[in-house]
């Protein structure tokens, strides 16, 4: 009798320590937000579901930092232009929350800072405001489960994707990234397994391993005239189905389609033979090389190409613009 008494208590206060505590504050002036909700709960550290409205300043950023036990943040009907940097990092030692799940930004946001969620493991939704222009590195870095930022297509006013913003982001679902992005950077999208988007015409830079192990399934990718291909491995590892080179790709870089084995057709549009090591490596599904007419004896007694002989066709001056499709 008494061992089940034990038993019931146990689980009693179990149940009672695991319950979500839920506040809701309205913030009149900047740098209060502590006392609001220690007028709701203390402590503060043991609130796992949070909505805040009314303008917030650096010193109410910081104290978000110490709610341990925040799993939802709903900051919708807040006022503040940016998320600082390394805000709920969980690699910050001034960040104690490493538990969230749900957050939605302010509405008038403008900037989230570098590494601003890097390493929140358990982050499933994050609302992205269209007001967002610029994204840190590493934003969200290490977000394995996040799955969407409630968007289609990225905020028209970002013009840059920077470097590891979205690394490792496993489950992230599709969204377009826009025209007027310029440059997507080293890792933005590597290892992103669901995701995939067209390329805008107006990027004139991918960094290294932009794309590595990202979905990009039955993509047809188009890369702008001019574009710069930086670093390696740009699309390797991923699921395109086609992939059209511009006028301007002379030197391929290091395994930029390395290991695309649903990858099925080439196109090589520069006015001489691609200077290449390994091109093709391990694109085991290659059916077409598309090169201009006039290169084609070039490109099929080429001493790399001509293992590939039967797959060259000389049509990518004939007509071919290319298309893109999910």
């Amino acid at each position: 009798m008494l061992l089940t008494l034990l038993l019931v208590s146990v689980c009693s206060w179990q149940s009672a320590w695991a319950q979500d505590v839920v506040v809701s504050v309205s913030i009149g002036e900047p740098g209060t937000l502590g006392d609001e909700i220690l007028t709701k709960h203390d402590p503060i550290k043991e609130v796992t579901h949070l909505t805040v409205t009314g303008p917030l300043n650096e010193s109410d950023w910081a104290l978000l930092q110490s709610i341990t036990d925040l799993k939802v943040l709903d900051l919708s009907g807040a006022s503040s232009e940016a998320v600082p940097d390394k805000q709920f990092s969980t690699y910050s030692s001034s960040n104690d929350v490493k538990k969230l799940e749900t957050v939605k930004l302010p509405s008038n946001l403008k900037t989230i800072g570098e590494s601003a969620f890097n390493g929140q493991s358990k982050l499933v939704s994050v609302d992205l405001p269209n007001t967002v222009e610029t994204l840190g590195s590493s934003a969200f870095s290490g977000c394995s489960v996040l799955e969407t930022l409630n968007i289609s297509v990225l905020p028209a006013g970002i013009k840059e994707i920077p470097d590891r913003c979205f690394d490792g982001c496993k489950k992230l679902a599709p969204f377009t990234i826009p025209e007027g992005v310029t440059r997507i950077g080293n890792d933005a999208f590597r290892s992103c397994t669901l995701f995939k988007s067209t390329l805008p015409t107006t990027l004139v830079e991918i960094g290294g391993q932009a794309f590595r192990g990202a979905g990009m399934e039955n993509i047809a990718v188009v890369l702008p005239e001019n574009v710069e291909l930086s670093g390696s491995y740009h699309f390797s590892e991923s699921k395109i189905k086609s992939i059209e080179f511009p006028t301007t790709f002379y030197k391929a870089p290091t395994n930029v389609i390395y290991n695309c084995e649903n990858l099925t057709d080439v196109y090589l549009k520069s006015p001489t033979v691609l200077d290449q090591s390994n091109f093709l490596y391990r694109c085991s599904g290659i059916d077409k090389i598309h090169v201009p007419a006039h290169l084609l004896s070039a490109y099929k007694l080429d001493s790399y190409f001509k293992d590939f002989s039967t797959k060259i066709v000389g049509d990518a001056t004939d007509g071919y613009t290319g298309w893109w499709s999910i």
